[in-house]
């Protein structure tokens, strides 16, 4: 098992509420149960081909989901389906589509719902800024969300928005890219944020640097109290590796 470096000031505190929620590998996020339970709205920012955590956090609170992805949608979803219809040898991967297709029709309805806009700094056409999708579906309506963000690389963009908006976030799983350039980034957000760092897990799809930085990872945040006095052994139990085919990496602090 490999081991991947990180900074001290990115030891989750311990706790033990914590569930997997999602895909069995890529795709899953361990986040502490009580800030599902406690949200009021499920923001989700990127979906690609799976809303299985979407789907796992409904059914521990059945609350609204607004989805925010603009690279994916029925079309897309559609078309993609009749390239691989029309390529005889790619049955499975036509056989993958359909299953995604009919279960994005069926997912996304009543008060599920999926905008195909991105989120980002500003809000030219085709996208949205975080501050107007939290002021619209969460200050606005009195509510506060849990929030899903995995936007490959401009989730940065996004971090001094989730400060400015933490008194209305109950938790937050999101995955950080280019971690070793971004180092300094990550921690001033932990800093600041109000909310406590759950859970840190390495995705081995990525690599893990020369001064032994993972390039991304994956992290959770909880507003509920914790333990500070034991930081936890990991991978932990509930965690899988992104890629099954390769051990998962250890984590060790400095």
């Amino acid at each position: 098992m490999q081991t991947a470096r990180i900074d001290k000031a990115l030891v989750p505190v311990a706790t033990d509420q914590l569930v997997r929620l999602g895909e069995e590998f890529d795709g899953g996020y361990v986040v502490d149960k009580r800030s599902i339970a406690a949200a009021d709205i499920l923001v989700s920012l990127g979906i690609g081909d799976s809303w299985k955590f979407e789907a796992d956090c409904l059914d521990i609170n059945p609350m609204p989901l607004e989805a925010f992805d603009g690279n994916v949608g029925t079309r897309r979803y559609f078309f993609r389906l009749l390239r691989a219809i029309a390529a005889p040898p790619r049955l499975k991967c036509a056989l993958h589509r359909a299953r995604v297709l009919f279960s994005y029709l069926g997912f996304f309805r009543l008060d599920r719902r999926h905008h195909r806009l991105l989120v980002g700094r500003h809000d030219p056409p085709g996208q949205i800024t975080l501050a107007q999708v939290l002021n619209k579906h969460a200050v606005g309506s009195d509510k506060r969300a849990f929030l899903k963000i995995d936007i490959e690389g401009s989730e940065y963009h996004l971090l001094d928005t989730l400060v400015e908006f933490a008194p209305h976030i109950t938790g937050l799983a999101i995955e950080f890219h280019d971690v070793e350039a971004n180092l300094s980034k990550i921690i001033d957000f932990v800093e600041y944020f109000r909310l406590n760092l759950a859970h840190v897990h390495c995705n081995n799809y990525a690599e893990i640097g020369s001064g032994g930085c993972p390039e991304v990872i994956e992290v959770s945040f909880t507003q509920s109290p914790a333990d500070t006095s034991h930081p936890p052994e990991l991978p932990r139990a509930l965690d899988r590796p992104n890629n099954p085919t390769i051990e998962d990496y250890r984590i060790t602090f400095a």
